[in-house]
């Protein structure tokens, strides 16, 4: 398997548009974390002995994305800080290296702009899934 640069991660957000939403790549990001998690139901019983047991296929799944960054006052920027404020959901994507692509409908759960004296403003945003995410190989 081939390694891929961290900065070949791309963020993408869509303008809400239908039926062809344009995206829009996120400038300025630096960092980006994506965490999937799976929640277990315990389907153990007696019968069960001292194992438990996991109901396949059933447990709330989420995708969280955690993005660091340069801040560039930029519109996909605006739209982020608007999306955290009024809790609305938007589609989003999240494009690798080798080509494949996270999609799928995100809310804004934090939101955060930072400043130091010696570096530049930095913004960091969580992203958390709000619908099915669909994982395209290339």
């Amino acid at each position: 398997m081939a390694a891929f640069k961290g900065n070949s991660m791309i963020v993408k957000v869509g303008d809400g548009a239908t039926p062809t939403e344009a995206f829009t790549a996120i400038g300025g990001v630096q960092v980006v974390n994506l965490a999937l998690d799976a929640a277990v139901v315990d389907a153990s019983g007696v019968a069960s002995g001292a194992w438990r047991l996991g109901l396949s296929q059933s447990g709330t799944r989420r995708l969280t994305l955690d993005v660091r960054g340069v801040f560039e006052d930029s519109a996909a920027e605006e739209t982020i800080r608007a999306l955290a404020f009024n809790g609305a959901h938007r589609k989003f994507q999240l494009l690798f290296g080798n080509g494949d692509v996270v999609a799928a409908n995100f809310q804004v759960s934090a939101y955060a702009r930072t400043g130091d004296q010696e570096k530049p403003e930095a913004v960091s945003f969580a992203l958390e899934s709000a619908g099915e995410v669909i994982y395209s190989l290339s």
